[in-house]
């Protein structure tokens, strides 16, 4: 504790130390003896510190003394690089702006050409700047100090974008491309992550072939999460190529690296992912069609593009844990002037000891990951060639260490953290992805893991050899027998950590000896226990790289420390306090970590976190099974609430065989059930017609629907509309077409738009120009009136304009249906508002003789048969409108249609009908899953983006053959706030009406009428979804499945509502937890004396 008080104490001082403006160093790390990189001497794997530890030696050669591998003229370079950097952030580039518009400025990127941003470490001959990896250290830490979204756009540039370029290019490939792309004219990406294809990189699927005259590559695939990706010039692109060996003359996949130029063609990108944070940078999608690729643009040889890209990825790798570095002390300094500032019960907050610990620990964590990061790149600089486990390691340490930084710093701001003024929670999304991106942590921890444990196996391997031959090799095996002596009684076998550390640290020192012993040791037991199965134990090797990043952070901040005591720097006493701090706290978790992969108590909670896994993914993925679990439920009822009874269960439910089995042979109840339904489908039409065809035009009563500027989805639902509003007051619904975009070219020969050009007429009556001079328009106070007080002609504009008018939309027409329709619906349907629309909708687009004639041939070319799923893909470019899904989102929930049926014994071919106006969705689904049939529209159909195109006779009727095909398929993947999807499922409901079972899934939550959340307007519908007993004395009991008529509020009770029920015959109160709204309580007009009436009448 004594030293954790002194730490608060120097708190204050690292405060300016490390941001009163460091223009040369940091700390230590103010380089005072220069050594040259060109004279360091290659080293190998034996003088590396952290793969020294998997045979529990102590490798000094490369931590100790701290590295250095800058020269005074490096260090002059870097110094003029610094302030045009940070005035380049402070003045010219708005990270929360970038932020804001998911872009960055024009006049951000191209400033970034004037500092020499897009080439720092490229050759100077091909115009770059050519910084050694520590001065491009210091730079990239000014860039996570600012934005780290910018530092994603320059990473996917420089450091993997063309580095392969620059590392395995030739020189013709150099001098072509490296010029415009280190001065930014041209944009570099990297191209490996494929939807099938994360941290595997080996198991990526798009192709390269070469053309029969052995010039080009043709290229085809896709790929996914690609930086820059939405505007990238040229790209670094991995494809499997057909590779013979030489020795066996076998054929087989190889991963190959190509240089691609946009300008090639056959290229198209997705459109900027909806990221969590780092917005500013764009994220896309990239697709490959046909694109035809030099063969001198094959980067390094051919089937050696895995060797390509991870000598890519460990080479950019190093630079995030620098980065991180910057982050944590802008987070650092953030938190320790809010401190300053902020005054809670009459006092500062850095005054208080809770606060004063976490900005300890703070300092404390920068200053270890930034030992670690500088320790990396310098080595790195001095011509150590194997630094892929150093990088992991201070990739690993430094990501993580942010994202604990930045949820101490927005916890001391405390509710100002939360809120977007303060940036803490942008640089909190923004941070998250570190731990993700450029080799996932949980995967380099294998990579440390197990390149460590292999070190091990072959000094292991040397001992067996060393005691086949016992005398030839005595030294060695005394040597051993020493160490292991030693270590069995509790000495230290090495001295090495105290000879090349300060005396002040030497406590320290013989901490961190005992560790790696301790180490070595617990890595000898594990292979001696597993052999070659030791890398299936993911268990036991995260843990051991854990305690690795721990070991070579201590390692490393005590050199740095060392050093600064050493050279007797101001900071050397603060340094060493710090490196002690951590070394304490760190070697507690190391023995924890050792522990974990012994003990068998731990061990045996790792096989109770095994069977917990399997048991709860049996319970998710196989719902239908109801066994009883030690938490008193059923796995159905705990993870996947019955379907039928939740009224968010369109994201999951699946249809069942015996659903299945009623499309094609319906038993004889649900025969009965189809043939009500059917009937009332005809009692609607049948009101329909004899509403809309009065039998005097002149003085029957009307509502005009005002048409407005809008897709034929939209329009679609807002003539349903007006259409329940004339069902409402008995009136006869017109259509003003004259402001409709669609239609504008069939426009007939009395110059009049007419719905009659694709559709059969909906209404005798015509619009005239009387009907449109004495329309009144809507107004607000027309709710409280009867119909027939209402005028003669009634003038609904589009809900946009009303909204205007009114501030906010009115309810014109009721989310409800006709109370007897409801009832003899909700027999067959849980959705029966949806069934209810879907019947107007059909009334109003019964298509005509010509717009028939179309669909039949459509169906006839596109061989449209049942079975049949059907799947919309909601446009991406609609954002802003709600939650976009990825197209493997969709195939899930098909592939899991298609597999139930499989498991029920009803193999069926896997067709799906595929509707979306992005043509390139169409390419990426045949690409990726090959074992289907994908029936779509041709591609020239398939483009509702811009003006000229979509809005087109010829393109209404391409939308209603969409719709119709998509209803008439035998189950639906579609999104609920797509009009298109929406529309497709109300017309799908009509058809259906032989089963309650859904036929559907939404990816995207519950259906509403059009589109929005029921307004609550009393009193309205409900339904139990769950059993309930009475609540106080005027209570009443529901079970599952209860219609609850009349609802109101309670004014008494909160959360509670007083209903109807219609099984007990009595009113009372019921728990809101208990219902789910079905409809509002509106009571429509009596249309039973029309029902007996024959259309002539």
């Amino acid at each position: 504790m004594s030293k954790l008080r002194f730490a608060i104490q120097l708190t204050k001082r690292y405060h300016q130390c490390c941001y009163n403006g460091w223009k040369g160093g940091h700390l230590s790390m103010g380089y005072v003896t220069a050594r040259q990189a060109s004279t360091q001497a290659e080293t190998s794997n034996n003088d590396s510190f952290a793969l020294g530890l998997y045979r529990g030696t102590v490798n000094t050669q490369q931590l100790f003394p701290y590295p250095d591998a800058l020269d005074n003229d490096a260090k002059d370079t870097v110094k003029l690089m610094i302030d045009p950097f940070q005035k380049y952030f402070s003045e010219m580039h708005d990270a929360a702006q970038a932020d804001l518009d998911e872009a960055f400025s024009k006049k951000s990127l191209d400033a970034l050409k004037q500092v020499g941003g897009y080439g720092l470490q490229a050759p100077q001959q091909y115009g770059g700047l050519e910084l050694n990896n520590t001065q491009f250290s210091r730079l990239i830490e000014i860039v996570g100090a600012n934005d780290l979204a910018i530092g994603v756009f320059l990473a996917a540039h420089q450091s993997i974008g063309y580095k392969g370029i620059t590392l395995f290019g030739n020189q013709q490939q150099k001098e072509k491309y490296l010029p415009p792309l280190v001065c930014g004219d041209n944009i570099g990406a990297f191209c490996l992550t494929e939807p099938t294809s994360g941290s595997d990189a080996n198991s990526i699927r798009s192709t390269a072939v070469l053309d029969d005259d052995g010039k080009h590559y043709t290229l085809n695939g896709n790929k996914i999460w690609i930086s820059n990706g939405g505007f990238a010039d040229v790209m670094t692109v991995f494809a499997q190529v057909p590779f013979k060996n030489d020795a066996s003359g076998k054929v087989s996949q190889r991963v190959t690296a190509f240089i691609v130029e946009r300008a090639f063609g056959g290229i198209t990108s997705g459109p900027p992912e909806k990221k969590m944070g780092v917005r500013g940078s764009n994220t896309t999608a990239v697709y490959f069609d046909n694109v035809k690729i030099p063969v001198e643009n094959v980067l390094g040889k051919v089937g050696e593009g895995f060797k390509v890209a991870m000598n890519i990825l460990n080479n950019g790798r190093f630079a995030m844990g620098v980065g991180m570095t910057g982050f944590i002390r802008t987070l650092t300094a953030t938190a320790v002037q809010h401190a300053n500032n902020r005054v809670q019960f009459n006092d500062k907050l850095i005054n208080y000891q809770s606060i004063q610990e976490k900005i300890a620990r703070m300092a404390i964590t920068h200053y270890a990951v930034e030992s670690v990061a500088y320790a990396v790149c310098n080595n790195m600089d001095n011509g150590v060639k194997e630094y892929q486990v150093e990088a992991a390691i201070s990739k690993i340490f430094g990501s993580e260490s942010a994202w604990n930084v930045c949820d101490e710093c927005l916890q001391i701001l405390g509710g100002m953290g939360y809120m977007r003024e303060a940036n803490v929670e942008r640089l909190m999304r923004d941070v998250r992805i570190n731990r993700i991106y450029e080799g996932a942590n949980d995967i380099l921890r294998l990579f440390i893991a197990l390149n460590g444990i292999q070190h091990a196996g072959d000094n292991i391997k040397e001992l067996q050899k060393a005691l086949k031959e016992p005398m030839s090799n005595f030294g060695t095996l005394w040597d051993q027998g020493i160490k292991r002596s030693k270590r069995f009684i509790g000495l230290s076998d090495s001295n090495a950590l105290l000879e090349v550390t300060a005396p002040q640290l030497s406590q320290s020192a013989g901490k961190v000896t005992q560790r790696i012993e301790e180490f070595g040791a617990t890595v000898e037991k594990l292979l001696i226990k597993h052999g070659r199965n030791v890398i299936d134990q993911q268990f036991l090797l995260t843990r051991l790289a854990d305690a690795t990043i721990d070991i070579y952070a201590m390692g490393a901040v005590m050199s740095r420390a060392s050093k600064a005591i050493d050279d007797k720097l101001s900071t050397a006493d603060h340094e060493q306090l710090l490196a002690s701090l951590f070394i304490d706290e760190a070697c507690e978790r190391v023995e924890r970590n050792l522990a974990a992969t012994l003990t068998k108590q731990n061990l045996d909670r790792f096989s109770v976190n095994n069977s917990a896994t399997k048991l709860i993914s049996s319970s998710v993925l196989s719902p239908t099974k109801s066994s009883k679990h030690k938490w008193g439920t059923t796995a159905k009822s705990y993870f996947m609430p019955t379907p039928a009874l939740n009224n968010k269960n369109h994201k999951t439910e699946i249809i069942t065989n015996a659903s299945s089995a009623n499309l094609k042979n319906p038993s004889d109840a649900i025969r009965s059930k189809k043939n009500e339904c059917i009937a009332a489908a005809n009692i609607v039409h049948h009101r329909l017609h004899f509403l809309q065809n009065p039998s005097n035009c002149l003085t029957a009563k009307k509502v005009i629907c005002d048409i407005w500027r809008a897709g034929m989805g939209s329009t679609l639902h807002h003539w349903v509309y007006c259409f329940i509003y004339a069902y409402y007051h008995k009136r006869t619904l017109l259509i003003n077409l004259n402001g409709w975009l669609y239609l504008r070219n069939v426009i007939s020969k009395d110059g009049l738009r007419r719905y009659e050009d694709l559709f059969q007429s909906i209404s005798k009556c015509p619009l005239t120009p009387h009907d449109m001079e004495t329309a009144e328009p809507w107004k607000k106070h027309f709710l409280g009136l009867k119909s027939d007080r209402l005028p003669q002609v009634v003038l609904l504009a589009s809900v946009g304009t009303l909204y205007e008018l009114h501030k906010s939309i009115p309810n014109i027409a009721h989310y409800a249906m006709p109370s007897q329709l409801f009832y003899m619906v909700t027999r067959y349907k849980i959705e029966p508002m949806a069934w209810w629309t879907g019947i107007l909708a059909q009334y109003i687009i019964r298509p005509n003789q010509k717009l028939q004639k179309f669909i039949d041939l459509s169906k006839a070319k596109l061989h449209f048969k049942s079975p049949m799923v059907g799947l919309h893909i909601r446009r991406t470019d609609k954002s802003e409108e709600n939650t976009l899904f990825d197209v493997d989102k969709y195939m899930d929930q098909i592939e899991s249609f298609y597999n139930n049926q499989s498991k029920k014994g009803i193999h069926l071919k896997r067709r799906v009908f595929v509707t979306t106006d992005e043509p390139w969705q169409i390419n990426r689904l045949k690409m990726n899953y090959k074992n289907y049939e994908f029936i779509h529209p041709p591609i020239h159909h398939l483009a509702a983006r811009t003006h000229s195109s979509r809005y087109s006779a010829k393109y209404l009727m391409y939308f209603i053959r969409d719709v119709t095909f998509l209803a008439e398929c035998d189950y639906l993947v579609v999104t609920m706030t797509s009009n298109v999807g929406r529309l497709a499922y109300e017309l799908h409901e009509v058809i259906y009406s032989q089963s309650k079972n859904h036929h559907f899934t939404s990816l995207d939550g519950n259906y509403f009428i059009f589109g929005q959340k029921p307004r609550y307007r009393s009193p309205y519908i409900m339904q139990a979804i769950k059993n309930c007993p009475r609540q106080g004395k005027q209570g009443i009991n529901v079970i599952v499945g209860d219609y609850l008529d009349s609802c109101v509020a309670s004014i008494t009770r909160i959360k509670t509502y007083h209903c109807y029920s219609k099984r007990l015959r009595s009113k009372g109160n019921i728990l809101a937890s208990c219902l789910r709204y079905l409809v509002d309580n509106e009571v429509y007009p009596d249309y039973s004396h029309t029902d007996q009436l024959s259309y002539s009448d």
